[in-house]
């Protein structure tokens, strides 16, 4: 499943997972007014997981939720 979080214009979106922890596509610059990430739900635990690919290396966070947050452009959007 993919979640997305997207901003109007002249802003551009944030998205936090369980209040605070920063999913990696949020360290684009310049920020992206629209943010999708990858997540899998753990059929055995029935929890759902962030999952990613950095470095050569699967990786799958539990999560519970997902926060979207739109911040003002300073410049142009």
């Amino acid at each position: 499943m993919q979640i997305t979080c997207m901003a109007i214009q002249g802003y551009y979106v944030y998205m936090s997972l369980d209040d605070g922890f920063s999913p990696s596509e949020n360290t684009v610059f310049p920020p992206l007014r629209r943010v999708t990430i990858n997540a899998a739900c753990s059929s055995s635990e029935m929890k759902w997981n962030y999952v990613l690919t950095s470095g050569g290396m699967n990786y799958a966070i539990l999560f519970s939720s997902a926060t979207c947050d739109q911040i003002p452009c300073l410049g142009a959007c």
